[in-house]
């Protein structure tokens, strides 16, 4: 008598295949451990200063020129992406963007990102591109840089006010109709090094309120090189993914939880091979 057929094996194909589910492989992924030498404090403590006298300097220029009624997409562009050049260039980091021929150089669009470290905001500002933020409300209460914030058309979330989120979250797709671009980091918050955080679903509204292409971003290594939550810098190279655009033309919010885990699908390949170039766990 012929043995019954094999059940089917009812395990994922790959690691990728659980990417969204129940046993999501990225949510246990572990920081991957700071193995670099100590930097000399007192060269951590002037390289910081010297950071600070920057901002101050094109912050203040940029002040001025939003004070004058200067157009703030221009402000962005131009002064902004000065300042963030300045201060790589004091720091000592430069970046290398792979697949950047995949963001376009006009129109509307969405990056979704990760969010490693507050490094990556010099690094975005000195694209010079009109990105627009999409920041939590905390930084609108901050004396001077919220006021400027507010000028050059950034967007603040208060997610526990949902009437707040979605004024806006209907700011954020006017400024798309604008033709600018929107960054927003789906996590929220900064994640150590080599992690990825579970996602919010405001980026995802968002693309279905607009239909504008996603793109995805995979930051690499921007918290080796200045780690949430620290002020323990060095100097190297900020490593990003830039994945293929996804078309959000039929995207409905009763599918939003299947776009999310297609995003996440899309960050999660280029951190895992991050990931296993330095002999941890990806996939």
């Amino acid at each position: 008598m012929e043995s019954p057929p094999a059940a089917p094996d009812a395990r994922p194909r790959s690691g990728l295949d659980a990417v969204g589910g129940p046993d999501d492989p990225t949510l246990a992924w572990e920081e991957i451990p700071d193995d670099r030498r100590d930097v000399s404090a007192i060269l951590n403590v002037f390289r910081m200063m010297g950071a600070w006298l920057i901002l101050a300097f094109f912050g203040s220029l940029s002040l001025f020129l939003a004070t004058i009624g200067v157009d703030g997409f221009w402000v962005l562009c131009h002064p902004m992406a000065w300042w963030g050049a300045a201060e790589m260039w004091w720091l000592g980091v430069s970046y290398d963007l792979e697949g950047a021929e995949k963001l376009p150089r006009s129109g509307p669009f969405i990056v979704v990102a990760n969010h490693q470290s507050l490094l990556e905001v010099f690094v975005y500002g000195s694209m010079g591109r009109p990105f627009v933020y999409i920041m939590k409300k905390e930084f609108a209460r901050i004396p001077f840089l919220g006021w400027f914030l507010k000028q050059i058309g950034q967007v603040f979330l208060d997610r526990a006010d949902r009437a707040s989120a979605i004024a806006s979250l209907n700011q954020a797709v006017e400024r798309l109709r604008e033709g600018k671009h929107i960054l927003i980091f789906p996590e929220g918050t900064r994640r150590p090094h080599g992690t990825l955080g579970p996602f919010k679903k405001g980026a995802f509204h968002l693309a279905i309120q607009s239909h504008v292409p996603v793109i995805p971003l995979a930051m690499l290594n921007s918290g080796s090189l200045l780690p949430a939550k620290s002020l323990s810098f060095r100097p190297g190279v900020v490593r990003m993914v830039v994945c293929d655009p996804i078309d959000t033309t039929g995207w409905r919010e009763e599918t939003l939880d299947d776009h999310l885990v297609q995003v996440r699908k899309a960050l999660a390949v280029p951190l895992a091979r991050y990931r296993e170039s330095l002999g941890k766990k990806g996939l």
